[in-house]
């Protein structure tokens, strides 16, 4: 009898051994999907990396500035613009969060002996001409910023100044592909010069001149080469001879191009155009049925464009004036443009609403 039961005892164990088996990697494979999820960043993750940047000013130890620290995240921003110094009035620890220090054209002023400390995975970035500087009369070795346990800078000096240049290639620092130092325009009679300068470039293939007439759509006027690489202040400069007459300001920035394809975007500039002088009046302006072209006793040939480009309507003025009849138009933006002896003179832009 022991012996005929003896084949179904092994049957029974090798099935138990089976199950076992299939068990432990089931677990097994839990495990490790169980790894991957706790790996893979969830919804609260994400947007706890989002950070929030605050602009700081005035002294360090102010109330308002006291309050941003108290509620600094992983990934926040501290940023100092031009509009006034940050002035260290104490040793300011920030060494419990990873933050950005974003010096945008702004100065971080050393009152005295004190230090910055922030965390080993902290960042600090320099643009736009931004300094590091010790106040005049102060003489210390022991204002230094702290990246961990690394002692970045100090001075030791009168009034030293740590500006873009200086940046360079000390680690803990992140200096940016290009640092500009201004950019502005002019107008000058019918057109716009636009200069701009750059503190130094690092793999700056080139820059997009954009204008704007809203200040919200941009569209690329020139292409300018960029000087690759440099540690000195480069000039660079471009007209814009076409302007939209029809606008009383338009809007112009610029995208700095690496030569691996990443780009920069700056902050806009805004020129006023009211100033320019227009042989030709285009009125009313909208228009509901008809728009009266005016050229002050000269002849001329109107033209009137709708926003694709199509020609909506040709006239020969009579005495220096002309009329366009919209009352079939659709409402919309319409271009008025005006030659003079086979040379486009103005071209004014207007809207037909009924």
């Amino acid at each position: 009898m022991e012996l005929k039961n003896t084949p179904k005892v092994g049957l029974e164990l090798n099935l138990v051994s089976k199950v076992i088996l299939g068990t432990i990697v089931t677990t097994c494979i839990a495990l490790v999907f169980l790894g991957i999820a706790h790996l893979m960043p969830t919804e609260d993750s994400k947007a706890a990396t989002t950070g929030t940047t605050y602009q700081i000013n005035g002294n360090s130890n102010d109330t308002t500035n006291l309050a941003i620290y108290s509620q600094l995240q992983n990934g926040d921003t501290l940023l100092i613009t031009g509009a006034l110094p940050f002035i260290l009035k104490a040793d300011l620890d920030l060494s419990d969060v990873d933050i950005v220090i974003l010096i945008d054209g702004g100065t971080l002023l050393f009152d005295d002996a004190y230090s910055i400390y922030l965390s080993a995975d902290a960042d600090i970035i320099i643009k736009n001409g931004g300094q590091l500087k010790a106040k005049n009369s102060k003489k210390s070795s022991n204002m230094a910023i702290w990246v961990g346990s690394n002692k970045l800078i100090s001075w030791d000096g009168t009034g030293a100044t740590y500006s873009f240049d200086d940046m360079n290639n000390m680690g803990g620092f992140m200096t940016l592909p290009v640092s500009l130092i201004s950019f502005d325009g002019n107008l000058e009679g019918d057109h716009v010069v636009l200069n701009w300068s750059t503190a130094m470039e690092e793999n700056n293939s080139h820059f997009y001149v954009q204008r704007s007439e809203d200040g919200v759509l941009f569209e690329t006027l020139t292409k300018v080469k960029g000087k690759g690489n440099s540690s000195k202040k480069v000039d660079y400069n471009t007209t814009d001879e076409f302007l939209p007459v029809a606008a009383s300001t338009v809007f112009y920035r610029l995208i700095q191009v690496d030569y691996d394809g990443e780009s920069e975007t700056f902050q806009p500039i805004a020129i006023a155009l009211n100033t320019i002088k227009t042989k030709i009046n285009v009125f009313p302006n909208p228009a509901t049925d008809q728009v009266t072209v005016e050229n002050k006793g000269e002849e001329f040939i109107a033209s009137l464009i709708d926003q694709t480009g199509n020609l909506v309507a040709t006239e020969n003025s009579v005495n220096g004036v002309t009329k366009f009849n919209t009352t079939s138009l659709a409402a919309g933006i319409y271009f008025v443009s005006v030659e003079s002896n086979n040379e486009m003179v103005e071209s004014h832009k207007i809207v037909v609403k009924h």
